[in-house]
């Protein structure tokens, strides 16, 4: 559920308190759903897949600087990745 926290369902709600107001941009949210599928590919329960993705796309959209777009986005999401 978007908003100024990311609410991971159903319930209970999982709330993931990080955000950024520089993930309001095109294709951030296309971002966070390519996280989200690969991680299920990798045989993830839903939740725990939706639950790393969001936090890591949250902390990446932290370090987001103005006039950054969604391929900002991925390059710094790279940067939690092992």
């Amino acid at each position: 559920m978007k908003g100024a926290y990311t609410k991971i369902g159903p319930s209970p709600h999982w709330i993931a308190p990080q955000g950024s107001i520089r993930l309001a941009t095109a294709g951030s949210g296309d971002v966070l759903a390519g996280m989200i599928g690969a991680l299920l590919a990798k045989h993830l329960s839903t939740r725990k897949a939706c639950a790393i993705a969001c936090s890591i796309h949250a902390l990446a959209g932290a370090s987001m600087k103005k006039g950054d777009t969604a391929s900002n986005l991925l390059e710094k999401i790279k940067l939690y990745l092992p």
